[in-house]
């Protein structure tokens, strides 16, 4: 085979791969003062920054796979998030939607002392131009208030 030819095939594979560009996707929840940066990179590996999360510009990160959710039963992408990452023993997985587009579902499972797993939240994407936050609640609001909820119904 002629090098040049060689050069240029390589060259054309190179281009194409997954990091071929990083695609930022900025969010709200629905009803929510927070949202999100979605950093797709054009393959099924997510980055994110939850922005907003305290809904006083609180901000954690994670990164998450897109797949099929068979618990769902849709193609989602399951993204961790570092907020309780040193308290006690929380994990939390949001499911965002794998097409991120306006008013796709997404929903917030909480796991506690390695024993609890339940549905935390869901509602709906609101995908903007920048990282504009609404009104309202946030969703980590929400899951204190679900784990104090669990506490008091253990020592009860």
């Amino acid at each position: 085979m002629n090098k040049y030819l060689l050069l240029t095939a390589a060259a054309a594979l190179a281009s194409t791969g997954a990091n071929a560009g990083t695609f930022k996707h900025s969010f709200v929840f629905s009803g929510y003062c927070d949202g999100g940066n979605v950093y797709t990179s054009g393959s099924t590996v997510w980055a994110w920054q939850h922005t907003n999360n305290n809904c006083a510009s609180g901000e954690s990160t994670g990164q998450g796979l897109v797949g099929k959710e068979a618990a769902e039963g849709r193609k989602a992408a399951n993204m961790s998030d570092n907020y309780f990452g040193s308290y006690r023993s929380i994990a939390l997985n949001y499911n965002l939607p794998a097409k991120l587009k306006s008013g796709n579902r997404w929903t917030l499972y909480v796991e506690f002392s390695g024993t609890t797993s339940f549905l935390g939240n869901s509602g709906a994407i609101q995908i903007t131009a920048a990282a504009r936050h609404g009104k309202g609640n946030s969703t980590l609001a929400g899951v204190k208030s679900l784990l104090a909820a669990h506490k008091a119904a253990k020592h009860a």
